[in-house]
C-alpha cells in the first residue's frame, strides 16, 4: 500500500496541471471573427488570425471541439493564401489549434491534414518546416498513423519538396506504419521507386522495406504485375531485396536442406519451391548412396556433404546417372530442375541446419 501510495504520489507530481481544468467553449468569440478571416485584405485576415491565437492562450491552451465546424471551414481555405506571410501564421495556428483541442480534434483531422500536407509542395524551406511542426502536433493528438493514412496519397505527385520532407517524417514516425492502410498505399510507393531523382528513389527504398516489414512482398508482387515490362524489369529486383527469398537463374527457390540433421545424413525430405507455383517434395533426399559417382565439389562417396569446398550446380535429368554428375530422382520423374550451388563451411558459421 505505501509503494502505491508513493507511486500515486509521484504520477501526481508529473501531471501537467492544466489537465485538470476544464476546456473552454470559444465557439461563439470565434463567430465573431470569421468574416474578417475571409477578408480580401491580407492586413485584415492577419489581424483576425491573431485574435484567434490569443483565444487559445486565454483559455490556457484548452478549448472543446464542438462548435468549431465553421472555423475549421475557414481555416481549410486560408491554408492555401497567396500571401506568405500570412500562410506561415496559419499555418502555426493551425498546430496550436490542434494542441488545444486535443484528441478530439480527431473530428476535425482530415480536412486540415489534407490542406496542412500541400504545403509541404512549397518551395519556400520556411513554409516546409512550419507544416512539418504543424503535422508533429497532429500526430501527438491523434497518432501519426492518421496523419500518414491522410495524407499518403499526395506522395503520388512527382514533387521533390514534398517527397524529400514528407517520406522521412513518415521514416521518422515509423511506428505508425503497422496501424496504416498500407495495401491502399502499394501504387504510391511503387510511384516514387520510379522518381527521377536519385535521392528520392532511395528514400523509396526505405520506405519499400518498412512496408514490407508490415504487410510483406506479396501485395507489391502482385500490384508489379499490372505494370508496363521495362517498369516491372527495374523495380522486381528492388521488391525482391527485401523479400529474403533468391531466385535461381532457372527461376526455381530451394529451401536449404541440412544434409545432416539426424546425424548420419539422411533427410526425410527435400523441398524445391517453384517460382509461380506450389512447392513439391521429394520423399528421399539424396544421401550418400543416391549421390556415389555424382562429382559434388571433388567429394569421394562416404564425404560428409556440407563440411568442405562449395558443390557443383546438380542438374536432374530423367535419365541415368551420367559421368559428370547427373543423378537421377527416386521416382525418375522430374527432370530440368536446377539445384543452386550450396557452400559449407566447419565451423560456426557453416550453413548446414540454418
Amino acid at each position: 500500500e505505501a509503494q502505491t501510495e508513493l507511486k500515486d504520489q509521484g504520477s501526481s507530481a508529473n501531471a501537467n496541471p492544466l489537465d485538470s481544468l476544464p476546456r473552454v467553449d470559444i465557439s461563439k468569440d470565434v463567430d465573431k471573427l470569421l468574416k474578417k478571416l475571409g477578408d480580401s485584405k491580407w492586413e485584415v485576415r492577419k489581424e483576425a488570425l491573431e485574435a484567434l491565437g490569443g483565444l487559445l492562450t486565454a483559455s490556457h491552451n484548452r478549448i472543446a471541439a464542438t462548435g468549431l465546424q465553421e472555423l475549421v471551414t475557414a481555416l481549410k481555405g486560408r491554408l492555401n493564401d497567396n500571401n506568405k506571410s500570412f500562410l506561415k501564421g496559419c499555418i502555426m495556428f493551425v498546430g496550436n489549434f490542434a494542441t488545444a483541442v486535443g484528441p478530439n480534434v480527431r473530428i476535425y483531422a482530415k480536412p486540415l491534414i489534407q490542406e496542412l500536407v500541400k504545403n509541404l509542395l512549397d518551395k519556400q524551406a520556411v513554409i516546409r518546416n512550419e507544416t512539418i511542426i504543424a503535422l508533429d502536433k497532429f500526430a501527438a493528438e491523434v497518432g501519426s498513423e492518421t496523419v500518414i493514412n491522410i495524407a499518403f496519397p499526395l506522395l503520388n505527385q512527382e514533387n521533390p519538396e514534398l517527397r524529400q520532407t514528407f517520406i522521412p517524417w513518415i521514416l521518422k514516425n515509423q511506428d505508425g506504419l503497422s496501424k496504416v492502410d498500407l495495401r491502399a498505399h502499394i501504387g504510391v510507393v511503387l510511384s516514387i521507386l520510379q522518381d527521377k531523382m536519385k535521392d528520392i528513389r532511395i528514400l523509396g527504398e526505405g520506405l519499400l522495406e518498412k512496408c514490407i516489414g508490415v504487410i510483406g512482398t506479396g501485395p507489391y508482387v502482385t500490384a508489379l504485375k499490372d505494370l508496363k515490362p521495362a517498369i516491372q524489369k527495374a523495380l522486381t529486383p528492388i521488391v525482391q531485396k527485401y523479400s529474403g527469398s533468391q531466385a535461381s537463374s532457372s527461376g526455381a527457390v530451394m529451401t536449404e536442406p541440412d544434409l545432416d540433421s539426424d546425424g548420419g545424413g539422411n533427410n526425410s525430405s527435400l523441398e524445391l519451391k517453384l517460382s509461380g507455383g506450389a512447392g513439391r517434395t521429394l520423399n528421399k533426399t539424396p544421401s550418400e548412396s543416391n549421390l556415389r559417382g555424382v562429382g559434388v565439389g571433388g567429394m569421394k562417396p562416404g564425404h560428409r556433404p556440407g563440411t568442405s569446398a562449395s558443390t557443383s550446380m546438380i542438374q536432374e535429368t530423367s535419365g541415368g546417372n551420367k559421368k559428370g554428375g547427373r543423378p537421377t530422382t527416386p521416382n525418375g520423374s522430374m527432370s530440368n530442375i536446377q539445384i543452386p550451388t550450396v557452400t559449407g563451411n566447419s565451423g560456426p558459421n557453416s550453413s548446414r541446419g540454418r
